[in-house]
């Protein structure tokens, strides 16, 4: 392996990382989407207090 190859597996980890951030901030739209529209729902009120601690591990 030369430094080209450790530049363009770099690049890719970056771009990779990139992704899940973004799938993530998806993710927890909906997941708010969900809870706001959702209200009184007994599985919905158990996910509300859950879900940053959820959104914090995926996102680091």
């Amino acid at each position: 392996m030369d430094e080209d190859d450790y530049r363009e597996r770099a690049n890719a980890m970056r771009e990779f990382a990139g992704d899940i951030d973004e799938g993530a901030g998806e993710v927890h739209e909906a997941v708010q989407g969900l809870v706001s529209s959702a209200g009184g729902s007994l599985a919905v009120e158990a996910l509300n207090p859950q879900w940053p601690r959820t959104i914090m591990i995926v996102t680091g």
